[in-house]
């Protein structure tokens, strides 16, 4: 298939292979694990399909894994219609298929059945990281390092990656601690070529001319509230004021992405709530003609009646939108909602698209246009203007191939709030090295300990860290400080009970089978706070352990009595993991349970209608629905974990009965065609 530089991608195009889509197949087909680093929108996806086909053909089991279950659901979808029943998938909240010879799966979930089902992936041959910058990400950086460090022996790799400086880096250390060369591909040139410009005090400016568009104002200490009365009051104005330049700057760009025939465009905005209002009033732009308004309409239905939400209130209100060639999407939508969003989106019918950055990770749907509402976000802890990577990777979307000579990219900057400096970092600056983000969680070292005893704490020595410090880098955590904080979390398990001696006691042995949540479940598995519960109480309780609420947010608990009943036990077991972390000095400390939802949960677990929610918390939708799968998954490892305890699996299941149905159903919307 290689040799004759020609490919049939899964969309069932054949096309002539670039030249580092060759240079990447030949290195696979010559046995060696590759890394390929290409701008987005290259083709990068491209070497796994020919890596996924190859191994079919030679009869070898392959993996596929990716960072978010949105992008393991559409690569199950495609390889699914290519390969049929040789393709399952694992992403925790639904397994298909699972003893297929390809598995789509995201990155956590193999890294669990690393540690929790010794031996799963033994017959695997070709293992694919889609994505793998994300070991740069903050929360996700070190399940990919786990995988890459734990992978069964023998494995080939094909790793995909946006560009970035030390990719070679990145390869050597994989090298290194898989004992086998990986062969770099790198890839500058894109296909489809980008035109940037900069929208600032309504009008369209060249970089050079930027500081002169510009108010000349600083940046330092905009955005921060000081005293109360009129200061708040002015705060209040200024943030309306800014609203209304955004919205008049976004409705003149969209007029003339219209007008210059810049359709399709997906349009950046870093909150939920701006890409719901600018989305809102840009409905009475009138961007399909009657016959695409018919059809995308008809689609439209018929992808409601499919996925079963036509009664939902957030479909009917939708569709007013969908009408007009606009729509939103975000994570706090309903799943079902996105995904229709996204099906309507590949078929062209939605001309604009106002979507939070999670759009850009993975899922292949380019446009012509990329915009961006602002260049400045919040990281979690304050705003500030975002990572040249991050920027580039957006604005990747732009351009598609075999459709466009040329993809657009527009940067929205206020002239009164943004400054030229930021704005050109982002826009020019070099893009961000990939550094270490590694930290042993609990469970991760309870399973080290049962191979390897006091000395779990060396497996940091294989950490992309200790690499880079070796090599003479800085990486933003330093191989000691990762040495340190496993031997503390190991004498706090000590101090726990979960190691007694050389061998994991009960509790650890538990421990080390349940991820993210193992201290909360076990310590209160150990106390029999489950047992006091009815399955209505352990989902609000399974909810309050996952749970983390949004800034802001409004808690609506259940009554006084019955919270007490149910949060008390719980958080007694809590304050005794937290006092063995204070007595070691852990300084990011086991999760408390957050009982925000636990009036929603609790009505939902019997049996309420999804549209009565709204009235019960103030998450969103998809919020709602990710903490109640996250939940069941949660309850799906203790039930492993607990192996034996029958009385508690069957409250466990039933349980998970009454949160998996309807709208939380993942295996249902995952079987929709």
């Amino acid at each position: 298939m290689a040799k004759f530089h020609e490919y049939e991608s899964a969309g069932g195009q054949e096309f002539e292979l670039d030249t580092f889509q060759q240079e990447a197949v030949d290195a696979i087909d010559a046995g060696r694990s590759v890394l390929v680093a290409a701008p987005t929108g290259a083709g990068k996806t491209v070497v796994a399909e020919y890596a996924v086909e190859r191994a079919l053909e030679h009869g070898d089991r392959v993996i596929y894994t990716a960072p978010i279950k949105a992008l393991s659901n559409q690569k199950f979808r495609d390889f699914r219609s290519r390969f049929g029943d040789q393709v399952g998938i694992m992403t925790g909240d639904v397994t298909l298929n699972g003893q297929a010879p390809a598995l789509i799966m995201t990155t956590e979930i193999f890294r669990n059945a690393l540690f929790t089902d010794t031996g799963r992936f033994d017959d695997s041959r070709t293992l694919i990281f889609d994505e793998v910058h994300y070991i740069n990400d903050l929360e996700r950086g070190t399940v990919w390092e786990e995988s890459i460090i734990f992978a069964p022996e023998g494995m080939q790799f094909v790793c995909l990656s946006a560009t970035m400086p030390n990719v070679q880096e990145l390869a050597d250390w994989i090298s290194e601690v898989r004992g086998t060369d990986v062969h770099v591909v790198r890839e500058a040139h894109r296909p489809v070529p980008l035109r940037y410009h900069i929208a600032c005090g309504g009008r369209l400016v060249s970089l050079n001319k930027l500081d002169g568009a510009m108010h000349g104002r600083s940046q330092k200490g905009k955005g921060k509230v000081k005293g109360k009365g009129k200061d708040k009051g002015r705060d209040r104005q200024t943030r309306e004021a800014r609203t209304r330049r955004s919205d008049l700057a976004t409705a003149n760009l969209i007029k003339v992405l219209d007008d210059d025939d810049r359709l399709p465009c997906i349009f950046f905005c870093f909150s939920r709530a701006a890409c719901e209002a600018k989305a809102w009033a840009s409905v009475e732009t009138d961007l399909l003609g009657d016959d695409e308004r018919r059809r995308i309409a008809a689609l439209y239905d018929d992808l409601c009646e499919r996925y079963g939400i036509t009664h939902t209130r957030m479909a009917s209100k939708f569709r007013r939108l969908v009408s007009h060639g606009i729509a939103y999407h975000h994570a706090g939508m309903l799943p079902t909602i996105k995904e229709v969003v996204e099906r309507l989106f590949s078929s062209g019918g939605i001309k604009l698209l106002f979507t939070t950055e999670t759009f850009a990770v993975g899922v292949n749907m380019p446009a012509r246009t990329v915009a961006f509402d602002s260049l400045r976000k919040f990281d979690g802890v304050s705003f500030g203007y975002m990572q040249s990577r991050e920027y580039h990777q957006m604005a990747g979307r732009a351009g598609r191939r075999g459709m466009d000579s040329v993809g657009y990219v527009y940067a929205s900057v206020d002239p009164d709030e943004d400054d030229a400096r930021g704005v050109r970092r982002v826009l020019t600056g070099q893009v961000e090295r990939i550094e270490s983000r590694f930290e042993l969680a609990y469970a991760t070292i309870l399973s080290l300990y049962s191979r390897m005893g006091e000395a779990v704490y060396e497996a940091c020595a294989n950490s992309f860290a200790t690499f880079q410090r070796r090599h003479h880098h800085r990486p933003r955590v330093s191989p000691e400080h990762e040495k340190k904080l496993a031997k503390k979390k190991l004498a706090v398990l000590h101090t726990l009970g979960y190691i007694e001696g050389s061998e994991l006691t009960r509790r650890g042995c538990i421990a080390s089978l349940i991820n993210g949540y193992e201290l909360q479940i076990t310590e209160m598995y150990a106390a029999g706070v489950f047992d006091g519960l009815d399955a209505d109480e352990l989902n609000v309780l399974m909810v309050a352990i996952v749970y983390e609420a949004r800034r802001r947010s409004r808690p609506m608990r259940l009554p006084k009595k019955q919270m007490k009943r149910i949060a008390d036990p719980a958080r007694r077991c809590l304050r005794r993991v937290r006092s063995a972390e204070k007595l070691h000095r852990v300084e990011d400390p086991t999760k408390r349970a957050e009982f925000g939802l636990s009036r929603a949960v609790y009505h939902w677990s019997r049996g309420c209608e999804f549209d009565e929610l709204e009235k019960l918390c103030d998450a969103g939708p998809g919020d709602m629905i990710r903490n109640l799968r996250l939940a069941i998954q949660l309850m799906r490892q203790t039930i492993k974990a607990t192996a034996g305890d029958e009385r508690l699996a069957g409250k466990l299941r039933e349980a998970i009965s009454r949160l998996n149905r309807d709208e939380v159903d993942a295996e249902r919307q995952l079987r929709v065609e």
